[in-house]
């Protein structure tokens, strides 16, 4: 429930708060507010519903029964191999978080546009960006996929580095084109607002010196994944044990 009502509120207060910044804050607070009041009511309702009949389903036909049927705590990872296992709790959060940005980028052609202020500007990405639509789309898949398979097999320490600097490349390559493009965003108004070309020059130069910045960081991540990586081979390779010699030997008395 407290994932659902950060969910329902940040795409609502995002666009009110930082998008509109002439508006009364503490107004349009209470205006988010209410607006989410209206789509959490159901949201909890709904995740209320779903978890009480999982519950009385599992009471009922005592399902977990089941399911341990045969199973011994023997059959359990050493406290230390669990140690170095990729955590179900993270491949479950990083499930649902891709889950909902598939479904939520999925309705979507291109990438969408920002309305600035209530006087109609929009701030308009130029086609090239379009083009990491599909990109953007499969990266998020392999994400979904990695952690779908950590989730049946959390040994595969090697997994998560291994994707994350695959995504790492990947991204360098995209974005290198918007390193070399100047125009990367125009501003229209309608309702006879006077231009901002000055205000688009501006978000262009911001916008370029955030991708260069961008585009190093998520170098940096990469060569962080890739040791990672070799650590994580490393620490998986056998260990021959060793055995001491010249101990001192007990002399019986006679």
């Amino acid at each position: 429930m407290k994932v659902s009502l950060v969910l329902l509120l940040i795409p609502a207060a995002v666009p009110s708060l930082v998008l509109n910044p002439t508006t009364n804050p503490a107004r349009e607070l209470g205006h988010v507010l209410y607006r989410s009041l209206g789509l959490a009511l159901p949201t909890l309702f709904f995740l209320t519903v779903v978890f009480a009949a999982l519950d009385a389903g599992l009471r009922k036909f005592h399902l977990l029964e089941k399911w341990t049927t045969g199973w011994e705590p023997s059959q359990l990872p050493s406290p230390e191999r669990q140690a170095k296992q990729v955590r179900r709790s993270r491949s479950i959060a990083g499930i649902i978080i891709q889950s909902i940005f598939i479904l939520w980028w999925l309705g979507h052609t291109s990438l969408p546009y920002l309305v600035v202020n209530r006087n109609g500007a929009a701030v308009q990405f130029v086609p090239l960006w379009n083009s990491l639509h599909l990109p953007i789309l499969v990266i998020a898949f392999v994400c979904l996929a990695q952690h779908w398979i950590n989730l049946a097999q959390p040994n595969w320490r090697w997994l998560p580095p291994l994707t994350g600097l695959a995504i790492c490349l990947g991204s360098l390559v995209l974005l290198y084109p918007l390193l070399k493009t100047s125009t990367l965003i125009t501003i229209t108004t309608t309702n006879g607002a006077a231009p901002l070309d000055h205000v688009a020059s501006h978000l262009n130069q911001v916008i370029s010196i955030s991708l260069g910045w961008t585009w190093l960081g998520i170098a940096l991540i990469g060569v962080i994944y890739a040791w990672r990586l070799v650590w994580v081979a490393w620490d998986s390779l056998p260990r021959a044990t060793t055995t001491r010699t010249g101990a001192p030997h007990s002399i019986p008395l006679i």
